[in-house]
């Protein structure tokens, strides 16, 4: 966290567009490591996409 004080690095590569959408455009690391434990980021994105609710969700915070 101390490249971006107050922020979780994810890992994820983008663009905020003009109108304030965001646009993920790739992943620079397939793998997240939380408390010790390697969660993998395609696993997650396929649970995910199987669920029937919205397929996207982004919540960004300053």
């Amino acid at each position: 966290m101390a490249e971006y004080p107050g922020y979780y690095a994810t890992s994820d590569a983008g663009v905020i567009d003009e109108d304030g959408y965001v646009f993920v455009m790739a992943r620079t690391d397939d793998i997240i490591n939380v408390a010790a434990h390697r969660l993998s980021t395609g696993a997650m994105e396929e649970v995910i996409a199987q669920h029937p609710a919205p397929s996207c969700l982004v919540r960004l915070t300053r």
